[in-house]
Order: structure tokens, then sequence, then C-alpha cells
């Protein structure tokens, strides 16, 4: 199984649904920004949407 760990904010309440074996998943988005120093002042540069089940 692949692993990643993602910093930022969830966008909205989680949806929480269950499988047919009655396992609660939650599904959720998460926003990241990516940020660079540009000329002494923090920029956004990118930002990414990450859509999450747990």
């Amino acid at each position: 199984m692949n692993q990643v760990a993602l910093v930022g904010n969830i966008t909205d309440d989680p949806e929480l649904r269950y499988t047919q074996s009655d396992a609660a998943l939650a599904g959720f988005t998460v926003a990241v920004s990516h940020r660079s120093k540009s000329n002494g002042q923090w920029q956004d540069v990118n930002d990414g949407f990450f859509r999450c089940t747990a």
C-alpha cells in the first residue's frame, strides 16, 4: 500500500458512507498550497486539491 502525507485544509464537511459490509468510510477534499519566497515576500505558487477516503 502506498502512503502519502498531506498538510493543508479540509475544504468541506466529510461525507460519511458505509460499504456493503458496514465498514465506515469518510470522504473529504484537502486543499494544499505550495508557497515560494520571491523578493522577500511569500507567494502562493501552486494550489492542489486532493480527494481522500479514510
